[in-house]
């Protein structure tokens, strides 16, 4: 089987001693074709994975995960926000952090209320009540990064 230039499977014909068309297994098929890089001027947004270490009694953790939605923002456009609230790493101030997120995190999945019975709504306040949780705070540009570099998401 051959892969030709416009992504369509064909059968390979000639003897057998001819080179075959190798398709690396991590390129993304859309049915029979191999899906074409599409470019926007609008940012991507996506819902992604995210694992916490959440901390807990004797030293320990426990591992908590849910799903962000954020926008894949260009480089031009991260430069310019990351700056600001990295300024602010070691500081008590998280409102750079806020504002810095506020503007990348767009919805939540998988995130429950402090009882765990039900969904936290996605608004404002509890998104800010979120980004102040530290080990929240550690987890997220690092995995933000994994995510604007195309790195698939670890599970």
């Amino acid at each position: 089987m051959l892969i030709d230039n416009k992504g369509e499977r064909r059968e390979e014909r000639g003897n057998s001693s001819s080179r075959k068309a190798v398709v690396p297994p991590s390129l993304k098929k859309e049915g029979n074709k191999i899906m074409t890089f599409r470019m926007s001027n609008k940012p991507l947004e996506v819902l992604w994975p995210v694992t916490v270490q959440v901390p807990a009694n004797g030293g320990k953790t426990s591992a908590q995960k849910f799903q962000l939605k954020w926008k894949v923002l260009n480089t031009a456009e991260f430069d310019k926000r990351m700056p600001a609230a990295a300024d602010f790493i070691d500081d008590q101030d998280d409102e750079p952090w806020v504002k810095f997120w506020g503007g990348i995190i767009t919805g939540w999945k998988d995130i429950k209320g402090e009882k765990g019975d039900k969904p936290l709504p996605f608004t404002p306040d509890n998104l800010r009540d979120f980004i102040r949780v530290p080990y929240v705070q550690s987890v997220l540009l690092n995995t933000y990064r994994e995510c604007i570099m195309g790195r698939q998401a670890k599970n």
